[in-house]
């Protein structure tokens, strides 16, 4: 007995001789035919023989592929193209390995160097499990700039007068700015001199830097202390008016 293989119902192109028939890659629902021959007998009708593709999983658009964090801070990717029935995958190599987490938003941990992840699709419906190709997301780490410095921590005035507060060898490659908290608190001045006009009791006042991509400064911000001198007491004269004689003294 023959077996033979039909890529049509009659006629068509013999695509292969024997019981076992395996196809070349298939990336669509096909019929094939198959039919027995014993020497000069052959089937009446051929077999059909259909194979179903699965629908693989798109490949996953990001809504970002780069996200651009400060030293410490963590990266959030969103899938995009998240749809019902499919399941995203993220790894930290392009092909192989473990997945590190499955869903279609993912939060790095805190990170202090550039990393590169990857996600993959895979549907759920169908059986092609092997996911879709893997689509990099990069979380590109910028440094933080060290703590500035100040000209004088200690900067002392008279009541009323103002105070002069200043960065030492300030960058211009980064902003100042200053706050009147260790933490916190409120904005008051930006720049690497700060005026304070008009002093009339003792306070502090904070700065930090922030370079171009917003990483402020690591540490605690520097600290400028105002103290304000008293006034000295008006001077009391022995007496309100003295008579002497001319070219006296």
């Amino acid at each position: 007995v023959v077996t033979r293989w039909y890529s049509a119902p009659t006629g068509g192109t013999l695509l292969f001789t024997g019981t076992t028939y395996i196809t070349n890659a298939v990336n669509a629902d096909t019929a094939f035919y198959v039919e027995t021959a014993n020497g000069a007998c052959t089937l009446a009708a051929r077999v059909r023989a259909t194979v179903t593709v699965g629908a693989a999983a798109p490949t996953p658009t990001l809504a970002a592929s780069n996200v651009n964090i400060c030293a410490g801070q963590r990266a959030i990717f969103n899938v995009t193209s998240a749809t019902a029935g499919i399941t995203y995958k993220w790894y930290t190599a392009l092909t192989g390995g473990a997945a590190i987490f499955t869903g279609p938003v993912f939060i790095t941990p805190a990170l202090n160097a550039t990393t590169v992840y990857y996600v993959e699709a895979t549907s759920n419906a169908s059986q092609c499990g092997t996911g879709s190709a893997r689509v990099a997301a990069t979380a590109s780490v910028a440094l933080n700039p060290t703590a500035p410095q100040l000209i004088s921590g200690n900067v002392s005035v008279c009541s009323g007068q103002d105070a002069v507060l200043a960065v030492q060898n300030p960058q211009a490659t980064l902003t100042y700015q200053w706050y009147d908290a260790a933490t916190g608190g409120t904005l008051v001045h930006t720049g690497a001199t700060f005026t304070v006009q008009a002093v009339t009791a003792n306070t502090s006042y904070y700065v930090q830097a922030v370079n171009n991509n917003g990483c402020i400064s690591t540490g605690a911000r520097a600290q400028a202390n105002i103290t304000v001198a008293p006034a000295p007491a008006a001077p009391t004269a022995s007496a309100a008016t003295i008579t002497v004689c001319a070219g006296s003294t």
